[in-house]
């Protein structure tokens, strides 16, 4: 195998066929991760697996993810270029970028009534034109005090 890092290929591409042939030596139960960035039906970025079965002749690994509720039980078909080594499980880190966090409802301020308007605690309502949470739309529930 060659020193690739004296390639005279551009930087990115060295780095591609760098990680091409450190995938290409992996074998069956060694783990890889989906590349940041790479966003596909039955799997993406930062998604790990073990490797089922790997191809070097078509640059592709049989990877059983563990998530299986994205990528169903079955092994799925994925081309190195998507693909990088990961030695250690949970070793994906996506930047800095904090998930965000659900707002916290706001606690109610002034007197809790018994009654407004035409509303009485535990009447029973049914959801309409929320447009924020649609989902919601139809659902039944009580009035609380």
């Amino acid at each position: 195998s060659s020193d690739l890092s004296n390639c005279a290929v551009g930087g990115t591409r060295a780095v591609e066929l760098k990680t091409m042939a450190e995938l290409e030596k992996l074998e069956v139960g060694g783990r890889v991760r989906v590349q940041g960035g790479r966003n596909f039906e039955k799997f993406h970025g930062g998604m790990e697996g073990t490797i089922v079965e790997n191809n070097p002749e078509n640059k592709t690994m049989r990877v059983q993810f563990d998530d299986a509720a994205t990528s169903g039980t079955e092994p799925v078909s994925v081309a190195y270029r998507h693909l990088e080594n990961a030695p250690e499980k949970g070793g994906y880190r996506a930047g800095k970028v904090q998930p965000p966090q659900p707002a916290k409802a706001a606690e109610p301020t002034g007197p809790l009534l018994k009654e407004h308007g035409d509303f009485k605690s535990k009447q029973l309502v049914q959801l309409h034109s929320l447009s924020g949470a649609a989902e919601l739309n139809g659902r039944l529930g009580r009035l609380q005090n």
